[in-house]
């Protein structure tokens, strides 16, 4: 969570997520498989979010304004491209609205394992400020068509299996993973 010099929130991002498995906590058989309400595919790229800095949203990576994707995606923001008008347009709402835009920023130069063609922000998620409420699947999809911004890809959860999932993390190739969101908004 960000806050400003008079200590309002400015900024509250995506809680931390872990690997199923990978924390005491996120052990297959500790977590509610039936409270799942959405599967974003995880794209090989950084978590940006937008804080709210005197009235103009700046795109920061988890800790710092100043990393090397923060700055990235801030100057593509800048850029003469139709796309970042778009979400410069979301950003816009959200400062009006209290609200934390998440996206995910993919770009060549910023090649983890996957490759991507292009440099693109996708919306991952809108989160309010003050009281951490996460947007719908419904929400986002409607801001998504206001705004014509790009959101990542979501599973189809109506046959959710963790199963499915775990089996296909290890036999997929040209996949980073997935992000499930559980009832609660963890």
């Amino acid at each position: 969570i960000t806050f400003d010099k008079n200590g309002n929130i400015v900024s509250r991002p995506l809680t931390k997520f872990f690997n199923v498995g990978e924390r005491e906590e996120t052990q297959v058989h500790k977590l509610d498989w039936n409270s799942v309400v959405r599967v974003m595919d995880k794209l090989d790229g950084s978590n940006i979010h937008g804080v709210n800095v005197d009235g103009k949203m700046i795109m920061k990576s988890k800790k710092s304004f100043d990393s090397d994707v923060a700055k990235a995606a801030q100057n593509w923001l800048k850029s003469d491209n139709k796309e970042a008008e778009k979400i410069n347009k979301l950003n816009e709402w959200c400062i009006k609205e209290n609200l934390t835009p998440t996206y995910e920023w993919t770009s060549p130069d910023a090649r983890i394992v996957l490759s991507y063609n292009e440099s693109q922000l996708r919306l991952l998620h809108i989160r309010e400020n003050v009281s951490g409420k996460y947007f719908t699947k419904e929400e986002l999809e409607s801001i998504c068509e206001i705004y014509k911004v790009i959101k990542v890809d979501e599973m189809d959860i109506s046959t959710f299996d963790i199963n499915h999932y775990l089996n296909l993390a290890k036999t997929s190739e040209g996949v980073e993973g997935w992000i499930i969101q559980f009832a609660s908004g963890e």
